[in-house]
């Protein structure tokens, strides 16, 4: 079956707020990066999705963090215990392994995150639109094709 469906449960992530600074290798790109996002004229939100993170990358991913909201970007970080309490995130039965979550935990996470947009950037629903009409199918499809694979998840 698709990894997509499996359940492996996960060690909760590391929570704590220590930075560790990042390779200089890391360091570059990611100014880079910064840097490109400075030069261009929209809004850029960083996500870091849900995973089990370990004692040894969690300072990393804090100064990873730090450093976007310096330069002034939004950060979503869904590794805080705060976030994962929000967005609902069981580590038993959400995950297909330590950096992935299932179809349960990705349903979570993406309704979450959606919502955010929605209530933070201009965004247009199309659902409905008959210029979309496919999306909608697609939609459909998706709801059609994981229903009973969910419902085995959920029992």
């Amino acid at each position: 079956p698709s990894r997509s469906f499996r359940q492996v449960p996960q060690s909760p992530a590391v929570y704590s707020d220590e930075t560790v600074p990042l390779a200089p290798e890391t360091q570059e790109v990611f100014d880079d990066l910064l840097d490109y996002c400075d030069s261009i004229e929209t809004e850029v939100l960083f996500v870091l999705s849900p995973h089990s993170v370990t004692e040894e990358n969690v300072g990393r991913l804090n100064e990873a963090v730090k450093i976007a909201r310096e330069r002034g970007y939004t950060v979503l970080n869904f590794n805080t215990k705060e976030m994962i309490e929000k967005v609902g995130i069981n580590w038993e039965t959400d995950f297909f392994n330590s950096n992935h979550v299932n179809i349960l935990g990705a349903e979570k996470y993406t309704a979450y995150l959606a919502n955010y947009i929605v209530e933070h950037y201009n965004v247009t629903d199309h659902r409905g639109d008959p210029d979309y009409a496919s999306w909608d199918k697609a939609y459909e499809n998706y709801l059609d094709f994981t229903e009973e694979k969910r419902k085995q998840m959920e029992e």
